[in-house]
């Protein structure tokens, strides 16, 4: 496991700590988020956040490993999904097509 923080621009400040498996879990559950419909601030600023890992939960020690100081993952703007209607917070399109399971191609 792994600790993530947001970090805001505007206020110079850390959120409180979030434990996940690694990267793309913390981005995915962070777009879920920054996608939500409902009115948050990630939502509405997005541009204004980014998603930093501080180090290394050993779960079976409880103890934390430090990153030496929080290593950058994304910008929280990057997590938005482009809508395909250009308004709002509809579903993407995929970019392309995958064969059904156990189609031939």
């Amino acid at each position: 496991m792994y600790l993530y923080t947001v970090y805001d621009k505007k206020s110079e400040i850390y959120w409180t700590p979030f434990c996940e498996k690694g990267d793309i879990f913390a981005q995915r559950n962070l777009s879920i988020t920054v996608n939500s419909p409902e009115s948050n601030i990630l939502a509405s600023f997005p541009s204004d956040f980014a998603l930093y890992c501080l180090g290394e939960y050993v779960e079976k020690l409880g103890k934390v490993k430090n990153h030496k100081q929080p290593v950058f993952v994304c910008e929280v703007s990057s997590l938005v999904r482009k809508s395909s209607e250009g308004e709002g917070h509809e579903v993407s399109k995929p970019e392309a097509t995958l064969p059904a399971a156990g189609a031939e191609e």
